[in-house]
């Protein structure tokens, strides 16, 4: 049986190459928002995003729709706002804006613009290791 296993162990080690891949794990926050369908005269939507009220680092731009879906670079609370503009680049308002928090057990507090799911996707990055002999 130890002949079988020293066999085996160097068959596996003439297919490997010098290195191995080690993982790491890192999650993917994604959120879907929805909101009533916005008048005729509006041709780009945005949704501000950001960990404070008023404070948005992020954005994403989309054609004439009432949902987007986002990807966030990380988990906790968000709060999320968005704005239209018409046919002449004129940019209104921002919405009230909602928030959404990954770790919360409940639903949001329903609103003419609300969350509609959230999820977290792990993402494996493979990084150079040296194998041992």
């Amino acid at each position: 049986m130890r002949n079988t296993l020293c066999i085996l162990g160097l068959a596996l080690a003439a297919l490997l190459p010098g290195t191995a891949k080690a993982q790491s794990t890192t999650n993917e926050y994604s959120i879907r928002l929805r909101w009533e369908q916005p008048p005729a005269d509006v041709d780009l939507i945005r949704v501000y995003a950001g960990k404070i009220t008023n404070q948005w680092t992020h954005i994403k731009q989309g054609g004439r729709t009432n949902e987007m879906t986002a990807i966030l670079p990380s988990g906790g609370s968000w709060f999320f706002a968005i704005t239209y503009q018409n046919t002449n680049k004129i940019e209104s308002p921002y919405s009230d804006f909602v928030a959404y928090s990954f770790n919360m057990t409940g639903p949001p507090t329903p609103r003419s613009f609300a969350v509609v799911s959230g999820s977290v996707k792990q993402i494996i990055t493979i990084t150079n290791l040296t194998v041992l002999p």
